[in-house]
């Protein structure tokens, strides 16, 4: 082919660029090594919450943007050839005879009663009323309605259904047909010929495009407009990405894209040469789904992101230098020596005289001159003649000195060339080594080369910062920030230094998109860094990834112009990145959260014995997944919000208990966060730790303990009882030792008085004492035992004892007994021998020392209901005269014992006999009055 005839091909193909205005989309392919079922895609539809459902000839995926969610032909029973979303959420899946639906994450099939469903359902739809129709491989079909299948009796294949705004459209071979509420197919009204129709579809405007052989049909008021296409085939599949551009694919394999009326083959740009189209979606946002055969689903979206290359009038593939100058004008450097300018519509190649081999690496605008820095060349362009001037050997990186001057890293050398000539820095001899990149400010100047960075002041005098560690000396480009630090990208990471001259290194650890970092930008505080593997930016002491915004290519080139384009060159092309549309500025969607059994209930239960939980979530967003942020908060156990590494949470070893697990997100870099999604978890409460087990356990330890505490008691008590028995006993034999006690003393003196008988020969007497004598000290022995005795018993011991005395002691003594009427002698009792160790005393310390002798009065009365005064009365010497006759330490053995006697009697009974001892006559102090109060009946 002549060379004519190429610049001819050439001319028509830049021409057709230019009035399409087009651009080469940016996509994303997924196929089943991303996670698909599949990489053939039936079908594609959207729930509510904007998610993507698509059918594969493996099953069906759920894609929310980042990550699928699959299910597979077992659980279906069927292959699984369409696919529609209801008004309810329901996802409805059809395939080989059977119809299933999938609600909240579960699968449940759909019960046809006694009919069957056409085989192979090749589409689904659900329309406005509920029915399902299911459109099969030979185009017959019919639709779904109350469990009962009711296909349509029609003499035309059916090619689609549509199914929206309670419009129910028929695409067949004979023409348009709508379909009534009743289910009976009628020519539709709508103005197009009766020819065949494939494919429909609607615009936001509510403009219907029928899709025909070899052309578009589309209503214009009462008329049709045709829109041809390039080959007479039918249009299967059409979707309305914007106002200017509808895309379709036809019975040949490939995809086309009509722009501005100049229809332009996506095949090969998109990765799907070759590949047929089985179904075009377009969302509310303008994403534009693509599903294919063996290639699987193509997304074009990033309407904020544009991508450049030769169909756009961009000659070169790579590029490695662009500059932005203040009227908006780009210029552009690759490969081949080529220098593309854009000023806003379309791109402008410049003359230049390079070498095939040669490539553009840096570029500086002086004046209307654009200096060039190229692997052989430093040439000089301007732009007022276009004329060209070439100087010296190739250069590296170029910057401006001056308005007059521009400073050239060389491979080895600085130059400094100011118009048409040329002289090395003084100090160049110092570098002797390739000047990857080059700054100038402040009289100083910067070099990035590639074992190390080096500035050179003012005074001409050069310092060396190289970098220690694991980290690469190749130094590959510069930037200067608002506050006096340097940063240099290296191939080993990012290096900042400081005003002082302090060094921090920046790797992936702290969230640099990869450690190979290629160039740099700084511009309206933020400093964008290319790597090999990507963009990322440094903002707020924070780095943000933008996996989303291009391909993970090498970045060779940045800048940003003054509308706020960020201009991104790659080994693959150029890309152009509106920064006023940027999706980090909005609200992402809310968060969906996926339990463990795909379950997307609000609540869900864990047994106590297998409490622990992972749950995946997600923000439905297919123009930046990547840079959406998570955090999550799980009230009851916490109050703080958390980020979460990825999309999924994982907790172990809960409690038994209620939680609400809140989850939310925003953008990298914004403070606008999506509504709260939650969930609430609920972990089973063990036996052990319900209410009535505690209860029960606890009314067990407290019977346990009362009846412990009431064992101990009693134990206690019987012991106690024991003891007060012993102690009883003890206290009784003590007071039977007294008793015995007593009657040793009085044997004593009625033995003397006998022998006093029996020395005076007094027979008679000595008789009578003895036989009286015999008789108490019987009616003693008996009662020794008694604790207690009636009244009567022991005043008649009394007055034998008071007679004995008598016989003794003869005219001498004298007693009197009082007893009072009320008191009941037989039943009312005392102490056993109370009255008659006082009335003993009364008689040998009173009334015997007294020569005339004396009188003993004995009266008891009533003192009160529960006492009884018991009075002993003598008319002797008297109770102390007595005992200064016989001497204070001739102490009354009768008087000790009567003491013990009442302090055991108090000791037993818990009763107190009172006792009081006083003389008759205070002046005198003779005579002797004993009161006793006494309980009466005293046991």
């Amino acid at each position: 082919m002549g060379a004519s005839i190429k610049l001819v091909i050439l001319f028509f193909t830049l021409l057709l660029a230019s009035r399409a205005n087009s651009q080469t989309f940016v996509y994303r392919q997924f196929m089943a090594n991303d996670g698909l079922t599949n990489s053939t895609v039936f079908r594609v539809c959207q729930d509510k919450s904007g998610a993507l459902w698509m059918a594969t000839n493996n099953g069906v995926s759920r894609f929310d943007g980042y990550g699928f969610t699959n299910y597979y032909p077992a659980q279906f029973g069927t292959h699984v050839l369409s696919i529609d979303c209801d008004d309810q959420d329901r996802i409805w899946v059809s395939g080989d005879s059977v119809l299933n639906y999938i609600e909240k994450g579960k699968i449940h099939k759909y019960e046809i009663k006694n009919d069957t469903l056409p085989f192979y359902n090749m589409i689904t739809r659900v329309d406005f009323l509920g029915r399902i129709w299911l459109v099969n491989i030979d185009h017959n079909g019919g639709y779904v309605k109350n469990g009962h299948f009711h296909p349509l009796k029609v003499d035309f294949k059916i090619n689609d259904v549509y199914t929206k705004n309670n419009t129910v459209l028929l695409a067949t071979d004979k023409g348009l047909y709508e379909v009534n509420a009743a289910g009976q197919a009628f020519p539709s009204a709508k103005s197009i010929s009766r020819e065949p129709i494939y494919s429909i579809t609607e615009d936001k405007n509510h403009r219907y495009y029928f899709g025909a052989k070899g052309k578009i049909i589309t209503e214009t008021g009462d008329t049709a407009r045709i829109i041809k296409t390039g080959q007479d085939l039918p249009i299967l599949n059409i979707a309305l990405k914007d106002e200017d551009k509808i895309w379709f694919s036809n019975t040949a394999a490939g995809l086309s894209c009509i722009i501005d009326g100049i229809e332009i083959n996506y095949s090969q740009n998109l990765g799907l040469s070759k590949s047929f189209i089985n179904d075009l979606h377009v969302d509310d946002a303008g994403n534009l789904f693509i599903a294919s055969y063996s290639k699987g689903l193509v997304i074009i979206n990033n309407k904020y992101i544009k991508r450049y290359n030769s169909i756009d009038g961009f000659i070169t593939t790579s590029v490695t230098s662009i500059l932005t100058l203040p009227d908006g004008t780009v210029f552009f450097g690759g490969y081949g020596g080529h220098i593309a300018m854009w000023q806003g519509k379309k791109f402008k190649q410049l003359n230049l005289s390079t070498r095939a081999d040669d490539c553009i690496n840096d570029m500086v605008l002086i004046g209307k001159k654009l200096w060039i820095a190229s692997s052989y060349y430093i040439s000089c362009y301007d732009l007022t003649t276009n004329k060209v001037t070439m100087h010296l050997g190739g250069a590296v990186s170029c910057a401006k000195e001056t308005d007059t001057s521009v400073l050239m890293g060389s491979y080895t050398e600085i130059y400094r060339l100011s118009n048409t000539t040329a002289q090395m820095l003084p100090y160049d001899s110092k570098i002797k080594r390739r000047i990857r990149d080059i700054l100038f400010f402040d009289g100083e100047t910067w070099g990035a080369t590639k074992i190390g960075t080096f500035r050179i002041n003012k005074n001409g005098e050069l310092k060396e910062f190289t970098f220690g560690g694991k980290l690469s000396k190749e130094n590959r480009a510069l930037a200067k920030d608002d506050q006096g630090n340097i940063w240099v990208a290296t191939n080993g990471g990012l290096i900042k230094i400081g005003p002082s001259g302090q060094q921090s290194i920046y790797t992936t650890r702290d969230g640099l998109i990869n450690n190979e970092c290629t160039h740099l930008l700084y511009n309206n505080g933020t400093l964008w860094i290319g790597t090999a593997r990507g963009l990322c930016s440094f903002k707020g002491g924070k780095f943000f990834q933008y996996l989303d915004v291009i391909p993970l290519e090498e970045i060779s080139a940045l800048e940003e112009d003054i509308h706020h384009n960020l201009w991104i060159g790659t080994n693959e092309g150029l890309y152009q990145w509106d920064l006023n549309n940027n999706p980090a500025l909005g609200k992402p969607a809310r968060v969906f959260i996926n339990t463990p059994n795909h379950s997307w209930a609000d609540t869900f239960y864990l047994p106590y014995r297998d409490n622990a939980v992972s749950l995946n979530f997600s923000s439905v967003e297919y123009n930046a997944p990547s840079s959406i942020i998570y955090e999550y908060k799980l009230q009851n156990s916490d109050t703080t919000w958390h980020t979460a590494d990825n999309r999924t949470l994982q907790f172990s070893s809960l409690n038994s208990g209620e939680y609400r697990l809140d989850i939310r997100c925003h953008y990298q870099g914004s403070n606008l966060n999506s509504e709260v999604s939650s969930v609430y978890i609920v972990v089973a409460t063990p036996v052990w730790k319900k209410w009535w087990f505690t209860a029960t356990i606890a009314l067990l330890v407290a019977i346990g303990i009362w009846m412990g505490v009431r064992y101990r008691i009693r134990v206690i008590k019987k012991r106690e009882r024991q003891r007060s028995i012993n102690y009883r006993k003890l206290l009784l034999y003590k007071q039977q030792a007294v008793n015995a006690l007593v009657n040793p003393h009085f044997i004593f003196n009625s033995l003397n008085s006998i022998q006093h008988f029996i020395n005076q020969a007094d027979v008679h007497s000595a008789n009578k004492y003895l036989s009286q004598f015999g008789r108490l000290i019987r009616g003693t022995m008996e009662n020794s035992t008694n604790f207690s005795t009636s009244v009567a018993n022991e005043i008649k011991m009394t007055e034998l004892y008071l007679s004995l005395e008598e016989i003794r002691m003869g005219k001498k003594l004298s007693y009197t007994i009082a007893i009072d009427s009320r008191i009941n002698k037989e039943h009312t009792f005392i102490p056993t021998m109370l009255i008659q160790p006082f009335v003993e005393n009364a008689i040998w310390h009173g009334i015997a020392p007294k020569k005339t002798g004396g009188c003993v009065a004995i009266n008891i009365q009533i003192e009160t209901t529960s006492l009884l005064k018991i009075t002993i009365t003598d008319d002797g010497v008297g109770i102390g005269n007595s005992l200064n006759k016989k001497g204070s330490s001739d102490k009354s053995m009768g008087m000790d014992i009567i003491n013990q006697r009442l302090d055991i009697i108090e000791k037993l009974t818990g009763l107190k006999i009172y006792c009081k001892i006083e003389p008759v006559d205070t002046n005198t102090g003779e005579g002797t009055r004993i009161e006793l109060l006494v309980p009466a009946n005293i046991v």
